[in-house]
């Protein structure tokens, strides 16, 4: 057992394995190897090591890095491996890695051992400050598989002043913008089970087009999602998160949708 998310585990190994498909794409049979162990010191020890054309010098201190890729030619998101660091982080542990041109990578995850219950949501305290915008009549939506996060952000905005409703998932969130679409805000997971994020924002934005947009995820997981927070179509906030900086992304969504837009 190690502390951290099921999916955000999951998503760590895709990210080294489809790296390791990669690096090894030009050069057929190589070997993609897998281990686990537990130390001495209590630690949990994951190595995902192919035997591809290996890191070059000059880009190895930078591939944790996020939004640094260099494969920009097959759209690549730059942060694959950024998220993998940050999950090692989240978990206590750290990531490290070894390459050599034409041998090949060896990524190893240290994560220490979690012998206790699993850890309750990440806290959101409703008597944190409030926003510097005024919540009266701001509707909010906040869109959030995880019971417990989606409780403790309707929580705290709604003691903060905000018009709050609440959907699981994709597809019951298209049904309450079709009901009616005067929300001010939208605050959506990253990654959302049914009905993929993206798609939701791309029904949303027919729905309710001036309606501004609040990413919450550990991690882009869509390169959609990625170019729209680039783009400054979303605003991007990781998990986990406190109260305050749930408000304070919140209140610069606020700002942003107010302000004067440039005539088309």
């Amino acid at each position: 057992m190690v502390r951290g998310s099921a999916t955000q585990l999951q998503e760590a190994f895709i990210q080294l394995i489809q790296n390791a498909r990669g690096a090894m794409s030009t050069t057929p049979g190589g070997t993609l190897t897998i281990e686990t162990s537990v130390t001495a010191e209590r630690l949990v020890r994951v190595v995902v090591s192919d035997t591809g054309r290996g890191i070059s010098p000059e880009h190895l201190p930078r591939i944790f890095d996020p939004f640094f890729t260099t494969k920009s030619e097959r759209g690549g998101t730059g942060l694959g491996l950024a998220t993998v660091h940050a999950f090692a982080k989240d978990g206590g542990g750290q990531v490290d890695v070894a390459s050599t041109q034409g041998v090949g990578t060896t990524f190893t995850l240290w994560l220490p051992e979690h012998t206790g219950v699993a850890a309750p949501a990440p806290a959101v305290d409703p008597a944190s400050p409030v926003p510097q915008r005024s919540a009266h009549g701001t509707r909010v939506l906040v869109v959030e598989d995880r019971r417990d996060v989606r409780s403790n952000m309707v929580r705290t905005l709604s003691t903060h002043g905000f018009e709050v409703e609440e959907a699981e998932d994709g597809a019951g969130a298209l049904a309450l913008l079709e009901r009616k679409a005067d929300y001010t805000l939208m605050c959506i997971d990253g990654v959302m089970p049914g009905l993929g994020t993206a798609d939701v924002l791309a029904r949303s934005a027919e729905l309710a087009p001036s309606m501004g947009v609040l990413v919450c995820s550990g991690y882009l997981h869509e390169d959609l999602l990625r170019r729209g927070v680039e783009a400054g179509r979303y605003a991007f906030l990781a998990k986990p998160f406190t109260a305050e900086q749930l408000l304070a992304s919140v209140d610069t969504v606020m700002r942003a949708a107010a302000s004067p837009r440039s005539a088309s």
